[in-house]
């Protein structure tokens, strides 16, 4: 038998991220990520009964995020260490949690995106600017009064706010500066996403437009790089949901978005994976992307999205 920290999770019922939205569930991944402890330091620090911790680390356990095994010199004694997967996501938490810490937000921030159909309308946003009828027709199974109630909430933790500009005079809703600042936790969390449930990654398991659009303003090259690189994702075995090709435009020592009907070829190719993708632009090597055209350009460009995703 393998290494147990090591074991994948089961495919991903939907249930993962809403788990942060658990304060209970939040303590215990806080806990661990420093190293295993045993069940009797866990209930001490938690402060909480025995059978209360057995049935909190049980659910972990199922979820494939949690491992448990007898104590080295006290087999009696109950040792608890988070899976690979566990900790990637307890780390992806603590990234967000140090964003809400700087905006004076405590554990709302964390809530309010670990609800599924907010990160959805969150994804819609990140696209650009959309009226309320535009919501309701872009994200499945939304009702008036939910998206009323969603975008409150998104309102008052400052992700999103409401202007007017909209077409026959409605409002448009857009996402704040303060989503931008999530743009490494959104890029690890979809990385996660693709590594433990490949099958049953949702539609929010990120996106790579989307990435690109809240980078770009971070993104600076040096001034000599200049030229049109498309970014593409090829779909992995078990197919894919949301993800999306863009375009971008590098010149001036910084990129935009070009609408991929603008004229001419561009000057270079970038293509790979949902996942190839994530672990690159987290900084690992760039292997599983392949390029076309030309690569010193390209190579420019990625080195510069890395450097935004990592400030």
């Amino acid at each position: 038998m393998g290494d147990p920290r090591r074991d994948r999770p089961p495919e991903d019922g939907g249930g993962y991220f809403a788990l942060l939205a658990q304060e209970p569930a939040r303590g215990l991944l806080r806990e661990l990520r420093e190293g295993p402890l045993s069940l009797a330091e866990l209930q001490a620090r938690r402060g909480v009964a025995e059978r209360t911790m057995r049935h909190r680390l049980e659910a972990l356990e199922r979820m494939g995020l949690l491992c448990r095994h007898p104590l080295a010199g006290d087999r009696r004694a109950t040792g608890c260490a988070l899976t690979e997967a566990g900790l990637e996501l307890a780390l992806i938490m603590a990234e967000i949690e140090v964003v809400a810490a700087r905006h004076g937000l405590g554990s709302r921030l964390i809530e309010v995106i670990a609800e599924r159909r907010r990160r959805l309308i969150l994804r819609a946003l990140i696209d650009g600017p959309r009226t309320f009828t535009e919501l309701l027709r872009l994200v499945p199974g939304l009702t008036h009064a939910a998206l009323v109630r969603d975008l409150a909430a998104l309102r008052a933790v400052g992700l999103a706010h409401e202007r007017g500009g909209g077409r026959r005079g409605a409002s448009l809703h857009e996402v704040t500066g303060l989503m931008a600042q999530l743009r490494r936790a959104l890029l690890r969390s979809a990385g996660w996403r693709w590594r433990w449930t490949p099958h049953g990654a949702p539609r929010m398991a990120g996106d790579l437009a989307g990435l690109i659009r809240l980078s770009a303003p971070f993104v600076a090259l040096g001034p000599t790089v200049s030229g049109r690189v498309e970014l593409h994702v090829v779909p992995p075995a078990g197919g894919m949901r949301g993800w999306s090709d863009v375009e971008v435009s590098a010149a001036a020592g910084s990129i935009s978005i070009v609408e991929f009907d603008a004229a001419g070829k561009p000057d270079a190719r970038v293509q790979g994976t949902p996942l190839a993708w994530c672990e690159a632009l987290c900084g690992a090597a760039a292997g599983g992307l392949g390029i076309d055209g030309e690569i010193a350009l390209a190579e420019a460009l990625l080195a510069g999205l890395v450097a935004a995703l990592a400030l």
